[in-house]
């Protein structure tokens, strides 16, 4: 109830006169409020313009205070702070040792659509976690050319297949068909090929098709039949089975037709048992 009444406070602080309220607010943070209180209490320094609010939330933005109140402060100023603020964030970042806190402004710079300063912080920084967190909040924003400028000059497998991944998020279809087609690296053309299947379209269909068909290796063409059977593209898999010489690929393709609850993956059965 003690909660519900401060709560009540602060808003009406907020309504009424923000500046005057930042002393008192201050006054609450420091004091033994619940987390919840304080929590409300920093959201109500985040719609201030106010100097002091600033300063306030810059410094439990570094931590000056419980791990709870940091993360929040860094939540608080990427989405509600503006360029000052995530200048303030950039600081921190650069200042921080601690994984957690490094990727919630990661993901503060994607809620705020800093594209600038995650490209920055994939290309540079050189904890690999913090790198693929980076790549993912790319990739939720879209940002194909970026993503492909860093698989270019990326060394790690782990963060490509993140990148990959990424390109998924982003849809960058394109990209992918690429390098399904054309990565020298087995494995993360491999991870192209099976990222492509969780993208139904008619145009990933056709390129898989094209790649089945064009491609020797058998573990291709095996990821090829697991994503075209993830699409549930039984056309697709029938044709590639009617012409399919080699018992254990052909065997591949009907075993996954066997599992599809379609018309025409069930007249390619009967047809076979006709046969």
């Amino acid at each position: 109830a003690d909660d519900e009444v401060k709560l009540l406070a602060l808003q009406a602080l907020q309504n009424a006169a923000p500046e005057e309220a930042i002393p008192m607010i201050e006054k609450v943070l420091e004091g033994t409020s619940s987390p919840r209180v304080k929590q409300r209490a920093l959201f109500v320094l985040a719609q201030s313009k106010a100097t002091r609010a600033r300063e306030v939330l810059r410094n439990y933005a570094k931590g000056s205070s419980t791990p709870e109140l940091q993360l929040q402060a860094i939540h608080y100023l990427g989405i509600h702070g503006g360029v000052e603020a995530r200048s303030i964030l950039d600081d921190v970042y650069r200042g921080a040792t601690d994984v957690d806190v490094k990727r919630r402004i990661l993901r503060s710079f994607m809620e705020a659509s800093d594209k600038d300063r995650l490209f920055k912080a994939a290309q540079s920084e050189q904890n690999p976690v913090l790198r693929a967190e980076a790549v993912n909040q790319l990739g939720n924003m879209g940002a194909h050319s970026e993503l492909w400028a860093l698989y270019q000059k990326e060394s790690a497998i782990d963060v490509k297949r993140r990148i990959i991944n990424a390109l998924r998020n982003g849809g960058a279809v394109d990209r992918l068909i690429e390098l399904a087609k054309a990565e020298q690296n087995p494995e993360l053309r491999l991870s192209a090929v099976r990222t492509l299947g969780h993208m139904g379209s008619t145009r990933t269909s056709d390129a898989l098709t094209q790649i089945y068909a064009s491609d020797s290796n058998a573990e291709v063409k095996k990821a090829v039949i697991r994503a075209l059977g993830d699409q549930d593209n039984a056309t697709a898999l029938v044709a590639l089975a009617r012409k399919e010489q080699d018992l254990d690929l052909r065997k591949e393709i009907v075993s996954r037709l066997s599992h599809m609850r379609s018309k025409v993956a069930t007249d390619y059965m009967i047809e076979l048992l006709g046969k």
